[in-house]
Order: structure tokens, then sequence, then C-alpha cells
């Protein structure tokens, strides 16, 4: 179980989250929503380490802490991502594996890789120079180096926002199958709350500075959520299986009332 007790996270003298207490069990996929500057980037990057916040974030038993031994629980995708070296996308992925390298790759590390790749589609793309890659492909790569950590934890920031519709989702599948297969607990930054809604078992709104919404994406996707949230006027359609997905008709330009 992943905690978060009390969580408070300022930045430039802004109040990003006030207070927040939440909780994510093993085995489930949490999209992390809302407009722009709500704060989704923050709480994972701070959940991973990279910003200091206050209150308590703990994983199973082990209570937060800046050292390396922490991080190694987790498998973290930026939103932005570079890399100046000269590498080969097969050696972007081996890079998930950073503190088992040693001056040889082991025949298992490289096999694993290959195999990684190979499941997420890219293994044309093994010899490669990450450098010569579309903001698409490298996204696919990076994605791979998470896998082969291993980790407990993902903490994925947009990792769909290059991808053309059939890589969204074979990513956002194996995102899915992954967490289930391995138990994992992953948080997900998305824009798109039709995906969040077919990947994800539970969305959660920031807005404000607080969890402006929590729970299954059929129950909590409605027409005056969308309004008070993004300020636009949607359709929300349901397939089937009763998953929404939502389509944006205008934006509201003029206060509510």
């Amino acid at each position: 179980m992943l905690k978060l007790e009390n969580f408070s996270l300022n930045r430039g003298g802004n109040c990003i989250a006030r207070g927040l207490n939440l909780e994510f069990a093993e085995g489930r996929v949490y999209g992390i929503l809302g407009k722009n500057g709500a704060g989704k980037s923050s709480l994972i990057r701070s959940i991973f380490g990279e910003l200091k916040f206050c209150g308590e974030v703990s994983l199973g038993q082990e209570r937060f802490s800046y050292q390396k031994s922490w991080k190694r629980r987790f498998g973290y995708m930026p939103q932005d991502i570079g890399i100046d070296a000269n590498l080969s996308a097969l050696e972007v992925v081996l890079l998930g594996d950073i503190e088992g390298l040693g001056v040889r790759v082991s025949d298992e590390c490289l096999n694993k890789a290959l195999e990684v790749m190979e499941y997420l589609g890219i293994s044309s793309l093994a010899n490669r120079d990450i450098s010569s890659l579309s903001g698409g492909q490298r996204q696919m790569v990076f994605f791979a180096q998470v896998l082969l950590k291993s980790p407990e934890v993902l903490l994925l920031d947009e990792p769909v926002s290059a991808l053309d519709m059939h890589h969204q989702c074979i990513l956002l599948d194996c995102v899915r199958k992954q967490t289930k297969q391995d138990n994992l607990i992953t948080l997900m930054v998305l824009h798109d709350l039709s995906l969040a809604s077919e990947f994800c078992d539970e969305i959660v709104f920031l807005h404000e500075g607080s969890v402006w919404a929590r729970g299954l994406p059929s129950e909590i996707l409605e027409f005056s959520l969308l309004q008070d949230i993004y300020r636009v006027n949607a359709k929300i359609f349901y397939d089937e299986a009763g998953i929404p997905a939502v389509v944006a008709k205008e934006a509201i330009l003029k206060e509510l009332r």
C-alpha cells in the first residue's frame, strides 16, 4: 500500500496540494487527472523524491526517504525526457538496471532488455541512436527502461502524450497487464479522459489543491464535474461495458453562476 497522509506541497509561493490523504493499493492503475497546473506532475515527482513536501508518504512499512533505497522501488517516467549521450535504444533500456550493470552486461540482463523491447513492439529500434528516434519512439524506449527496473510502483507522467493511437493502446495495455501480473501500484498522469476511463481502475481528480473527486470512471465522470474542473460543456457516451468516453463540445468562457 502506498499512503499519503496530510500531504501538502507548495511551489513558487503557490499551494499545489493541501492536506491530502490518499491510499493506493497493489494491482490497480490510478489515473491522476485535472486541468493544467493542478499539481498532477508535482504530486508524483514528490512521491519519487524530486520535490520536498510536508506530511508523510509511505510504501508498505517504509516511510519516505531521499535515499536511493526509496527510489529503487519506483519506476518513474517523467513527462519531458531528454538525453544528450550517444547511446543506442537498447543501451538506454539497459540503464533501467543501472544498479546491476558492471563493466560487462550479463546475458541475463541483455536478454531481459530485448524481451521487454519485443513485448512493446520496438525491437527494430534496438540498434538505432536514441537521438535519431521520434518523440513517440523515445517514449516507448524509456517506458521499456522503466519496466526493466522491475519496480514495485510505476509513476508515469503523461506516458502517451507523443504517441499515436496504436502505440497509446499498446503502452497503456502493457501498463494494465504489468500492474495486474506483478501486483504493482501504478499512478499515471493523463489528460485524455476517455483513455483514463478505459485503462484505469480508478481516477483521482486534483483541483485547487485538493482531491475534487475519486472513484470508478463510470461513477464520477459527469457533466457537472467537467464544467467545474475543465470549464467545458461535454457529452459523455458509454460503450457496451459501461465505460465512458468524453467529447468536449465547447469551452465555457463566462463564470458559472
